[in-house]
Formats: C-alpha cells, sequence, structure tokens
C-alpha cells in the first residue's frame, strides 16, 4: 500500500472518520498579518511596496482567499515561489477585478432570475390558477418519463415551502394581531 506524507503516513484506501481525517491533515499553524507579510516576501518571493496597505488588505479579505485563490497566475510552478517582480498590489488588483466581475454578473443573474420567476409564475397561474394547490398536482406539469423524478422533488420542495409558510403564518398571526389592537394599528 501506498503510503506517505502525502496520505499523512495513513495506507490508503483506509477508511477514517471525518475527525481522524481533520487530524491527518497537516493544519497551518497560526500566523499574524505581520507574520504572513514576511513569509509572502522571505518564502514565496512577493514583493510588498506597501506593508501597511497589505495589512489592511489581509484583514479585509484573508490570506485564503487572497494568496490562495490568485497565486497560479503568477507562481512559478517548479519552485512554487512568484516569479521575480510579481507584487502584492497585482494580486490585489486582480481580486478587486474578479470581485467587480462576480458581482456585475450576479446583478444581472438576479434580474434574469427575478424575470424567470415571474414569467413561470404568470404563465403557470394562468393556466392552472393562483391557488397554491396547484403547484403540488403533478399532472400539471410535463410528465414524460424523463422529467418525473423532477417533478416529483419539485412537488415535494414546493410542498414544504407551502408547509412551513403556513405554519409560519398560523405561529406568528396571533402575536401580530394582539400587538396591532394593543397599539391601535390601523383600527379606531
Amino acid at each position: 500500500m501506498l503510503e506517505g506524507p502525502v496520505t499523512g503516513r495513513v495506507p490508503v484506501g483506509t477508511l477514517l472518520t471525518f475527525t481522524e481525517a481533520r487530524m491527518v491533515t497537516k493544519l497551518k499553524p497560526f500566523l499574524s498579518y505581520e507574520q504572513q507579510l514576511d513569509k509572502l516576501i522571505d518564502e514565496k518571493n512577493l514583493v510588498i511596496n506597501d506593508r501597511r496597505y497589505a495589512k489592511d488588505t489581509l484583514s479585509q479579505v484573508g490570506y485564503f482567499t487572497l494568496i490562495s485563490g490568485y497565486k497560479e497566475l503568477y507562481r512559478n510552478p517548479t519552485t512554487k515561489k512568484y516569479k521575480d517582480g510579481t507584487t502584492f498590489e497585482e494580486i490585489v488588483a486582480l481580486y478587486r477585478f474578479d470581485e467587480s466581475m462576480r458581482e456585475l454578473f450576479l446583478k444581472y443573474l438576479l434580474v434574469v432570475e427575478q424575470n424567470m420567476r415571474s414569467q413561470i409564475s404568470y404563465y403557470f397561474t394562468q393556466h392552472y390558477g393562483e391557488n397554491q394547490i396547484h403547484y403540488l398536482t403533478p399532472n400539471n406539469y410535463n410528465n414524460i418519463p424523463k422529467h418525473v423524478s423532477g417533478i416529483k422533488k419539485l412537488i415535494s420542495v414546493l410542498g414544504n415551502i407551502a408547509t412551513v409558510s403556513t405554519q409560519l403564518i398560523i405561529a406568528i398571526l396571533p402575536i401580530i394581531v394582539t400587538h396591532m389592537e394593543t397599539y391601535r394599528y390601523g383600527f379606531s
């Protein structure tokens, strides 16, 4: 059997509990922001032009997200160090660009999602009625064999949502009515 540092000296194929597996994994020691910066400079060959800026950025974004997430573009695969001249600021600039792109995509994905939900809801209620029970009727869906499993799952999820929503309303409604009566909201 294969053993070694990669497997923590545990034979490959050995079944471990989650706790045992975590113990095999080499845990990284805590490093202060200053120590993280020193490591990046001394061990990783990264140029840091402004330590205060770098420290603030690490405290806001985190080492793993910033350094581990964007290192591959700048690292020498042989030495595992950054290519000569690579700066902390370049990595941050790439992170910020990626963050902006994610925000932009999310913004428009949310618009598309809202539009699709609106269109599906409109079409469905136009053809099957607005009663929530109609969403839970299998015959209101395209029941070709390849869709049946997904339809059952969807109906189960929608049924659970409807049940939880109804239970929540039943539980909260008396509290709302009591509050409104006590503080005379909407009552003469």
